[in-house]
């Protein structure tokens, strides 16, 4: 049976935080991560759905390049839950993908999920057409814009998990 809303554990130490406190400080930190990195970066959100905790960008992220040239958005979702102790918060799902503006092509997604049942627990969705992504490639100066097998996806480091610059990583350079 859960704990009811609101409901604060104490731990050594101190109080451990609420569902939703722990994720307001997770999208806190998403805003500097996104705001730091990128122009005109919007602020994220986490929005409380029954015992579950939505956290991405007010809107999608834009993505420049020469500093005034949009050319791409970076759509970032988590969806949290507290995790098996019902003490701290965990992912339980996540998805990050790059979107070209140009003719709305999705290029990529990276996706975890925490209870995967049939497919790996993070993986990557590669939507891209060639015409799509190596306009991309070549305005944010790729050294091989139309050589695609060039290209290195980040998958998420030493964890294997993705992270939110991901997507972005490897085509705008940051």
């Amino acid at each position: 049976m859960g704990r009811p809303q609101g409901y604060r554990l104490f731990a050594r130490g101190g109080p451990v935080l609420t569902l939703f406190e722990q994720a307001k400080e997770f999208a806190d930190d998403l805003t500097l991560l996104i705001q730091n990195s990128l122009v005109n970066a919007p602020t994220a959100v986490a929005e409380v759905r029954e015992d579950r905790v939505s956290i991405h960008p007010e809107i999608p992220v834009p993505l420049f390049v020469d500093g005034d040239v949009r050319l791409a958005q970076l759509d970032i979702r988590f969806h949290c839950c507290l995790d098996s102790q019902n003490t701290w918060l965990a992912i339980e799902t996540s998805s990050f993908g790059l979107t070209a503006l140009a003719d709305r092509t999705p290029i990529l997604r990276f996706e975890y999920q925490r209870d995967a049942q049939n497919t790996p627990a993070a993986h990557l969705h590669f939507h891209a057409h060639r015409g799509a992504l190596t306009y991309l490639l070549s305005r944010t100066r790729h050294e091989k814009p139309h050589d695609i097998s060039t290209l290195h996806l980040p998958t998420g480091g030493s964890r294997f998990r993705p992270c939110p610059e991901s997507p972005s990583k490897s085509l705008f350079g940051w």
